[in-house]
């Protein structure tokens, strides 16, 4: 016997489901079409009690939360039926992927069993410099992992394709089918061909605005992409230069400007907490950490990150210091790269402190860090003149940097 719970809306039936299923006896149900014959009133998805037995229970429990159901069907079926699974389809080419897009796939997990996310490697439609498909697909796999992902050429294969599953699937006992997401109303007709429920996602977009301004210019609308896009377009920015250049309170200073994270020199927290002695092997653990704290931050990062110094500093240091650099260091700065190095120039007093060592060489430490940043072809500019002028005109290069058009 099927027990089926019959709402006037699709939104009482989905927080109905919700309720049950967070109750403290945790009723099991699922969201289910409105079997035929039963009235044309009422939405076209209903509720199913996976255990009929406790209908009583489940509906004065309901009634306690103010939803009571339009109506509560018993239907016998003559041979024992095994519930089905679920199954909502999108279709897009999540270039980039945003948080309207997120949107949509939480609504599908939240509406069936399973999502079959069709990403379309043509993007020719949407106007801009192609992003690469693997690349759409890791920010899919990233961001949501339990959703199944086909890669189709275009819409039109991506329909083929659902034709053909749909049809292969429609002869068997395995799933089909259910619902087709879509925030665009014209996708109604394919629905139903694929016999399966439209369901529009905001499309008059009250919740996300209708526009393709996060696809052409992805940093000024950084905050409508998704997470995991965001770290694939952020901007990193490497304060660099010999010692008391003033690289700590410009890193800061840039940070505030750009309302966004910085990266703290990690050898010097490191060497505080052991009173700045520094033994050889400490200079791997400052790139590593320093590379550690770096990628943490970025998930948080607004457009640009900030970062005091990188494992190209340690390279110059081990250089200086040991007059070798080892090869874990220098796989290190392979690894770690900036968008921009704001070199700082030695034309401002030295400042004493325990952790600092060449107040005479400083030009030369200099000279070391051109070398280093050509030879590692490394994108920098020198910064001169007095703390104020420097801000200055690190803010002109940085937010040149981000005016930039941004490729992934």
């Amino acid at each position: 016997m099927r027990l089926i719970l019959t709402f006037p809306s699709l939104q009482q039936v989905l927080k109905a489901e919700k309720l049950l299923r967070t109750a403290e006896s945790q009723f099991s149900c699922r969201t289910t079409p409105t079997p035929p014959g039963l009235s044309a009133d009422i939405c076209g998805m209903s509720l199913e009690l996976l255990e009929p037995g406790l209908k009583d229970e489940v509906v004065a429990f309901l009634e306690r939360k103010d939803l009571v159901p339009m109506g509560v069907h018993s239907l016998e079926s003559k041979e024992a039926r095994v519930p089905t699974r679920t199954t909502a389809v999108l279709v897009d080419s999540f270039a980039p992927l945003t948080e309207e897009h997120l949107y949509r796939i939480d609504f599908a997990l939240n509406l069936a069993d399973s999502v079959l996310v069709l990403l379309l490697e043509d993007m020719s439609q949407v106007g801009m410099k192609p992003i690469p498909v693997s690349l759409r697909l890791n920010w899919l796999k990233e961001s949501r992992p339990d959703i199944e992902v086909k890669i189709c050429a275009d819409k039109e294969s991506a329909l083929a394709y659902l034709q053909q599953l749909s049809t292969a699937q429609g002869q068997s006992t395995g799933r089909k089918f259910d619902f087709f997401l879509s925030a665009d109303k014209g996708d109604n007709a394919l629905a139903d061909n694929l016999s399966a429920r439209f369901v529009p996602t905001d499309p008059g977009g009250e919740l996300f605005q209708r526009d393709t301004s996060a696809r052409f210019d992805p940093i000024k609308n950084f905050d409508k992409l998704a997470p995991a896009a965001r770290l694939t377009y952020l901007k990193r920015v490497c304060i660099f230069g010999p010692e008391s250049t003033g690289k700590s309170t410009l890193t800061k200073n840039l940070a505030r400007h750009f309302q966004t994270r910085f990266v703290p020199e990690y050898a010097r927290t490191f060497m505080e907490a052991k009173n700045n002695q520094l033994e050889r092997q400490d200079l791997a653990v400052f790139a590593a950490g320093m590379a550690a704290s770096e990628n943490a931050l970025a998930h948080t990062a607004n457009r640009v990150l900030f970062s005091d110094t990188d494992a190209l500093t340690t390279c110059i240091w081990s250089e200086w210091l040991y007059k070798e650099v080892p090869e874990e260091l220098l796989a290190l700065a392979q690894r770690q790269k900036h968008d921009l190095y704001l070199l700082l120039d030695v034309d401002v007093p030295w400042i004493e402190d325990p952790q600092r060592y060449y107040p005479e060489e400083r030009e030369t430490f200099l000279a070391s860090c051109k070398l280093y940043l050509e030879r590692w072809q490394r994108p920098y500019q020198v910064i001169s003149g007095s703390f104020e002028e420097r801000l200055e005109k690190s803010i002109m290069l940085v937010s040149d940097l981000l005016n930039r058009a941004a490729d992934p």
